[in-house]
């Protein structure tokens, strides 16, 4: 009886040898839960969106495939070098869909049990992660914060300030989550796409990433990752919303 072509793994069904294990076949229905989650706020449109079809218009869109791409097709080169990708641009144009692109893509071509690729896009998601004894050596932090893969929605989202984690010694704020959850991810080499509304720093009067979080976060992200900006003002949805 054959492996199974994802996992390569003995365990293929006797019945259907030609299909996935039943192990990589829950990760891919857990897989297409969490896409369906975020697509679900994006549109209908969004629903079946992969990198083939993912309709880029402009020029700015269309380099942004292509960077999306080589993303795909180099992923063993950028966990070497500790690089990852951040899409930065303004709401509606495309980076959520490029994200989920990179998500299906990966999945299809690696295998779920080689990908954990969980998609957050609040701070609140790494309550888990941080908890209650948060420390700064890193040594308490979970699930999605140091999964081998993760997307990162909308980075900016929640307010610097915002208090997300309480306790009767501290009160941590989104800032502090992302700052350790990055710095992390960066340190270890762990591969992550981000997308944020924002640039990484002020054009004009514009917010930024820069005027959110600060320089050193910024500094961070750069070192961490390779940027592309996508600054066209039309919305694929023409709704104006991320």
């Amino acid at each position: 009886m054959p492996n199974c072509e994802k996992c390569n793994d003995k365990h293929t069904d006797p019945i259907n040898p030609d299909m996935p294990c039943q192990w990589c076949r829950k990760e891919e229905h857990a897989d297409e839960m969490t896409i369906r989650s975020i697509v679900s706020r994006m549109g209908k449109e969004f629903e079946n969106l992969t990198l083939d079809t993912y309709p880029a218009k402009s020029d700015e869109q269309k380099a942004a495939l292509k960077a999306c791409w080589d993303f795909v097709h180099n992923v063993a080169r950028y966990s070497r070098e500790g690089k990852s990708l951040l899409l930065s641009g303004n709401y509606g144009t495309g980076k959520t869909g490029l994200a989920v692109g990179i998500k299906r893509e990966l999945g299809r071509t690696r295998g779920p049990k080689g990908w954990s690729i969980p998609i957050c896009n609040e701070a609140e998601h790494f309550f888990p992660a941080l908890g209650r004894e948060y420390a700064s050596d890193h040594s308490v932090l979970t699930g999605p914060a140091i999964a081998p893969f993760l997307i990162l929605d909308e980075l900016g989202l929640t307010p610097p300030e915002k208090i997300v984690i309480t306790d009767f010694a501290m009160n941590l704020t989104a800032l502090d989550v992302w700052q350790t959850v990055i710095d992390h991810r960066w340190r270890n080499r762990l591969l992550t796409v981000y997308t944020s509304n924002f640039p990484l720093r002020p054009v004009a009067d514009e917010k930024s990433l820069a005027g959110f979080y600060g320089d050193r976060f910024v500094d961070r992200l750069r070192d961490h990752c390779t940027v592309v900006e996508i600054t066209d003002t039309g919305s694929m949805r023409g709704d104006g919303n991320e």
